[in-house]
């Protein structure tokens, strides 16, 4: 609601009653719904498959208390690493075993060409060993790295030994920085 006063001069507002008073009622409004719930976007999803048919499995009957006696202290023991046994001829260093032959670059299945760095360290354990299978026709050791840099020395190059020294770096009568790569090229392999 609301009121509307007329006055016959400005001046007069202060003193003087008005002229004419008008009120006039707003219509009442009606109250408005409320608004729509957003509408959601449905995401429709493909229909799911059938689930798959379950097969029921078929246990083996339990075996006897002394055989599950057995399998528990198989599973309780502490699991160990089956170590190959090393063989005559192998150095065994750091969990690897290394050997000398004439095989010309080539190493027996599970072996592969072991570096100048690891003979090196092995190389005076070598004394009282022999070559695999082969006796070399080189005194340059045939190793991973491109280069030959090891050698037998004369005393034991090209002979069945045992050996009566390791591997010397520049052994063999001048091996370093050398790939002679011949067929019975004397081998440095390791296994893997």
């Amino acid at each position: 609601m609301f009121e509307v006063r007329i006055y016959s001069s400005p001046h007069q507002r202060s003193h003087l009653a008005p002229l004419k008073t008008f009120q006039q009622q707003q219509p009442q409004k009606a109250p408005s719904p409320p608004p729509p719930p957003q509408q959601q976007k449905q995401q429709v999803l493909p229909p799911r498959p059938p689930p798959p048919q379950q097969q029921q499995q078929v246990l083996p009957p339990p075996p006897p208390p002394q055989q599950q006696q057995q399998q528990q202290q198989q599973q309780q023991a502490p699991r160990r690493r089956r170590r190959r046994r090393r063989q005559s001829y192998e150095v065994s260093w750091n969990n690897h075993c290394y050997y000398l032959d004439g095989s010309g670059g080539n190493c027996t299945i599970g072996y592969s060409r072991a570096t100048n760095a690891i003979l090196g360290c092995i190389a005076t354990q070598f004394v009282t060993k022999t070559y695999r299978s082969k006796i070399s026709d080189s005194c340059c050791v045939w190793a991973a790295d491109t280069y030959e840099c090891y050698g037998l020395t004369d005393d034991n190059c090209n002979n069945a030994g045992p050996f009566t020294a390791g591997p010397v770096f520049g052994g063999g009568r001048g091996c370093i920085n050398t790939q002679q790569r011949l067929p019975a090229q004397l081998t440095f392999c390791g296994s893997n």
